[in-house]
């Protein structure tokens, strides 16, 4: 337990979308422990296919190699590391760090991994997929078993304190899967902290301080309306820094040597985003937000407070991926007067020689308005998109649609 507010960074918005972020956090951050989101629906089922291809594959290699350009300063400064770019092979990326750290002569260096998030044999066996009765998250009334397509894997979202129990055993880097996008930054607090799973209020401010963090840049002016007052300074983002108070609210900043801003109206923009109702759920509490106050402390620091807890909910979030089968796109650019009818044109040609087609989607969509008296060719063009999805590769081939359409 420590008395020392808590310093988190975050290096990660998602796949690792900075490649020297963590060396950066690691020597300009001062921070106690390093946090990053290497996940979203889009590579989990890309990292599924990895692993049937190869079964010691599975993980998010990005992490990897930040790790191994930030791993002496993160050994010297004492940090931790917490991340879930375990993915759907959380051993096998727990193996290759081990190896890096004896590589590096730290082989004493505890690497702990958090599994029970993978739910793929689950989901892929008729018979337990029956068993689990799994509702659609949007439309309770259908079940996993309604669906027209066969799963290929599945992971549930779960909460922090596998990686609690990770950090009281002296672990130095902790490994996950799936856990939720604010789990690295409550499991630390609550180790850091001593927190009991029954210190909803405390956990609530740490599930607040996770949510402003976890998508990088975000929180710096990547992903805020008001962009322009920040022009032309816009540039080289830091990604942001939690200092979470023992009573789990915090204050959010960043390292001062790196670019970006921390306001009160982006830290708010941030607050909001994804959020559906005042109730934020969470696998170890749920927040309740009405009562929150964001006030700016200084230059760059902006201070959370009012967030109260709840016991969590029974139930977690899962996300299931199938093979939806294969894709196709074009784009025809349109250029000079009359474009809609330009492209009523190519719309009639596609529906004629596509007629009968065995599509699942098919999308022809018209992208851009040209310009009033343009003053080039590139101000009065615009693009069709033609995008096409089948579930048998034979529906979708080049071969089975030839046509003058293409001399266009």
């Amino acid at each position: 337990m420590h008395t020392a507010p808590l310093r988190i960074g975050n290096v990660s918005g998602a796949t690792g979308d900075s490649a020297h972020a963590m060396r950066r956090m690691a020597r300009d951050g001062k921070v106690d422990v390093i946090v990053g989101d290497w996940l979203s629906e889009m590579n989990i089922a890309w990292n599924a296919i990895t692993k049937s291809q190869d079964p010691e594959l599975g993980y998010e290699v990005g992490f990897l190699a930040q790790l191994e350009e930030s791993l002496d300063d993160i050994m010297e400064r004492k940090i931790k590391v917490v991340t879930n770019a375990g993915a759907l092979n959380t051993p096998a990326l727990t193996w290759r760090v081990q190896q890096l750290c004896r590589e590096r002569g730290l082989g004493d260096i505890i690497i702990a991994s958090v599994v029970g998030d993978d739910m793929s044999a689950i989901v892929t066996d008729p018979s337990q997929r029956a068993e689990l009765r799994m509702p659609h998250l949007d439309h309770p009334e259908k079940l996993l078993d309604d669906w027209d397509v066969e799963p290929y894997c599945g992971v549930a979202y779960i909460g922090a304190w596998g990686i609690v129990e990770a950090l009281k055993a002296n672990a130095q880097i902790v490994i996950c899967g799936r856990i939720t996008d604010a789990s690295p930054v409550i499991g630390a607090a609550a180790w850091w902290y001593g927190w009991k799973r029954t210190y909803f209020d405390a956990l609530a401010g740490a599930l607040v301080a996770g949510h402003l963090i976890e998508c990088g840049p975000y929180i710096t002016g990547a992903n805020f309306p008001g962009f322009k007052n920040f022009l032309p300074s816009l540039i080289d983002l830091a990604f942001p820094i939690a200092e979470i108070a023992p009573d789990g609210s915090c204050t959010i900043t960043k390292p001062e040597q790196h670019g970006g801003h921390v306001t009160k109206h982006n830290t708010i923009a941030q607050l909001l985003y994804e959020l559906q109702r005042e109730l934020y759920l969470n696998p170890d509490v749920v927040g309740d937000l009405r009562n929150i106050q964001v006030k700016e402390e200084g230059k760059d620091r902006v201070h959370i407070t009012g967030a109260t807890g709840r016991p969590p909910p029974p139930t977690t979030k899962a996300m299931v991926a199938a093979r939806g089968g294969y894709q196709a796109e074009t784009v025809f650019y349109i250029n000079g007067l009359d474009v809609e009818e330009k492209a009523q044109i190519i719309r009639q040609q596609l529906n004629h020689m596509l007629s009968g087609h065995n599509f699942s989607k098919l999308s022809i969509e018209l992208y851009g308005t040209p310009a009033i008296n343009p003053p080039s060719q590139q101000a009065g063009t615009v693009s069709l998109r033609i995008f096409t999805q089948a579930r048998n590769i034979n529906d979708i081939s080049a071969d089975k649609f030839k046509s003058p359409i293409y001399a266009l």
